[in-house]
């Protein structure tokens, strides 16, 4: 079993792809056991956000969610035990980045999976 990052919208209608209007990315599974990585290309139109909503898949259980890199031209805003909303600087245009670490358990099993957003701000 594997985590899936949504968007809110895609989240609660269930849709197989993310369908928050001014920002766009696919779904994606990660496996914090396996200790991988995952990068996400994300489509923010200007002046629009990006919510990322993290869920312990079954049988999971997080034991730790940093942000390891900050965006450099905006902001992570944390809004709830985790979620977190990107926002682009005002006016910005281009590309931006940013990392998470996420650590879970799954029975015995441990490990962390690092997840990287690179935004393209249009």
């Amino acid at each position: 079993m594997s985590y899936r990052l949504l968007t809110v919208a895609a989240l609660l209608m269930l849709l197989p792809a993310a369908a928050r209007a001014g920002c766009l990315y696919k779904p994606f599974d990660f496996h914090p056991e396996k200790n991988d990585g995952v990068v996400v290309d994300v489509i923010v139109d200007g002046g629009s956000s990006c919510t990322h909503n993290f869920g312990e898949g079954p049988g999971y259980a997080f034991t730790g969610l940093t942000v390891e890199r900050e965006p450099e031209n905006g902001k992570l805003t944390k809004t709830g035990a985790n979620r977190f909303i990107y926002t682009p600087n005002k006016g910005f245009i281009g590309k931006d980045a940013y990392i998470f670490k996420i650590c879970a358990s799954k029975g015995a099993r441990k490990g962390c999976s690092t997840i990287a957003f690179v935004s393209q701000v249009k």
